[in-house]
């Protein structure tokens, strides 16, 4: 009989126990493994998230506030304040504030995106904190920030892991608190952003971190102070968390570059389209009158816009409101004074009128008109003292009339246009240009033959073209509107003569490398046939 010991059996049972323990413990092992790979897993998928939430909102926040900025009426290209919040509503309630209306700035340049006045919702980071905002101080929305166009800097600059300069805005996120940061809606504090004691939470230094949270106000309320324009970018640690996304003054401006030149496309539109689809002589360049001229000039085929009377026609027209009334008081009463105010205006108003007809060229209806008014001034300075109420009242008459024929023949060449009566057209005039084919001029055939139409990069066959010219590159300032050439303003093919221009034209999108060398904005016109 075997004993119960055995030690063979012992060290079989004890080989089979190490071997299952050697399994055990290698299960446990892969579970560890697994189960830190799924955290690491589910960490990185939660990051993911939080930059994925983060980098959303920044991105509607940016796109939002050029769209605003394109849309506005009255000052395309502005940017609203931000929103500072009070003591009574540390947190702000979305709405852009504002110092003064629209003459004056904001009270401060840095504070919570305006989301209220944005139309969008409360946009929040992925620590569930509010956005903050900051804005170059001459986009501001005001009155006082003139002129606003394509030429207009910003003067935001941005530093660290990327650097950018000529920023119009910057958004933030300001993510999690760090420490020394107090984000309070009660406790008060004085914050290195203001210079000034308040809720903690108004204060940019508790959400935002170096010189993002530097000083950034007016004259008041710490005197003396300007707007910050120095803000940093960097990787995200310990001591910096801030993430933030800008607008440049070529992001923002080349929109807004169209909108302007769809505008002045309507127009030249409308105008064809009263004129037998023929389009109205430009102004030369180089004519230090910009913006006066209510026809151009004959056989300029390239130029900017006519847009106003000239001034000799609305001096004339002033002199012979002045000659009504005169006569009206010599009608009344016929004294020696009264004849001689009245024989005087009569004078002026004659002089003006022959102005005006020397100016206008012999294809204008309203030349002959205007030499009209001066034969009617002319025969109302000739009445004597002792003149008779008929006499006088035929003059009048004369007048009259000859004034009413006048203005209905006075050259309006832009039906159904609203861009060169906007509140934004000062500051664009000198930027726009446009060309028309030699076959759309007035009087033209209406009908392009090979090789007339305008072209666009070597396409198309347009009646006319609209550019706007981009902001000033490398050699193009000063841009003096009284004597620069088309080369201060326009690059490459485009600049050309008023007489004898090119049919050639180039454009190039903002991401395009040659948008560095020619950055005019062409768009072709033809009775919205395919250029809608």
């Amino acid at each position: 009989m075997r004993p119960l010991y055995s030690p063979a059996i012992f060290s079989a049972l004890s080989k089979k126990q190490r071997g299952v323990a050697l399994i055990v413990m290698l299960v446990i092992m892969v579970i560890g493994v697994a189960t830190i790979l799924v955290s690491s897993l589910n960490s990185s998928t939660v990051q993911i998230g939080r930059q994925e939430t983060t980098s959303a909102a920044l991105a509607q926040a940016k796109d939002t506030l050029i769209s605003l900025a394109v849309t506005y009426n009255d000052y395309p290209g502005s940017l609203p304040c931000p929103d500072i919040g009070s003591d009574t509503d540390p947190e702000g309630d979305g709405v852009a504030d504002a110092v003064g209306g629209l003459t004056t700035g904001c009270p401060q340049y840095i504070g919570r995106l305006p989301w209220k006045t944005l139309g969008i919702p409360d946009l929040r980071d992925a620590a569930g904190e509010r956005l903050w905002y900051t804005l170059s101080r001459n986009v501001r929305r005001y009155a006082s920030v003139r002129p606003l166009n394509s030429e207009t800097e910003g003067t935001l600059n941005i530093t660290g892991n990327y650097a950018a300069n000529n920023v119009y805005a910057i958004v933030f996120a300001p993510g999690d608190t760090l420490a020394g940061q107090n984000r309070s809606t009660s406790q008060t504090a004085l914050c290195i952003t203001t210079g000034t004691t308040i809720v903690a939470s108004r204060c940019a230094s508790n959400y935002l971190e170096d010189s993002n949270a530097n000083k950034s106000t007016e004259a008041s309320p710490v005197a003396g102070v300007n707007p910050n324009p120095n803000y940093l970018a960097n990787l995200a640690g310990s001591t910096f968390n801030d993430q933030l996304i800008f607008i440049t003054q070529q992001q923002l401006f080349s929109t807004i570059e169209k909108r302007i030149g769809r505008e002045a496309k309507v127009c030249l539109d409308g105008y064809a389209a009263a004129n037998s689809n023929k389009y109205p002589w430009a102004v030369p360049v180089s004519n230090p009158t910009i913006g006066e001229l209510s026809t151009g000039r004959p056989d300029i085929l390239f130029g900017r816009f006519a847009t106003l009377n000239p001034a000799q026609v609305d001096d004339m027209l002033t002199k012979v409101a002045l000659l009504q009334v005169a006569i009206n008081n010599f009608a009344a009463s016929n004294t020696s004074t009264n004849h001689a105010a009245m024989v005087n205006a009569a004078n002026q108003a004659k002089s003006s009128a022959d102005a005006v007809y020397s100016y206008y060229d012999s294809s204008v209806s309203a030349r002959d008109a205007a030499k009209a008014i001066a034969d009617a001034a002319k025969d109302i300075s000739d009445l004597s003292i002792s003149a008779t109420a008929a006499n006088i009242n035929a003059a009048q008459q004369a007048l009259t009339t000859t004034t009413t024929s006048f203005n209905n023949v006075l050259p309006n060449p832009w039906p159904n246009c609203t861009l060169f009566t906007s509140a934004y057209w000062n500051d664009w005039k000198n930027l726009v240009f446009y060309q028309i084919a030699n076959d759309f001029k007035p009087g033209g055939s209406g009908s392009c033959t090979t090789g007339t139409c305008l072209t666009i990069n070597n396409s198309g066959a347009f009646r006319a073209v609209v550019l706007v010219a981009g902001r000033a590159l490398t050699g193009q300032t000063p841009r003096n509107i009284t004597a620069s050439p088309p080369t201060t303003y326009l690059e490459g093919i485009n600049p050309h003569s008023g007489t004898t221009p090119s049919i050639a034209f180039e454009t190039h999108n903002i991401s395009s490398s040659n948008y560095s060398t020619v950055n005019d904005l062409v768009l072709c016109v033809d009775g919205k046939v395919n250029c809608l």
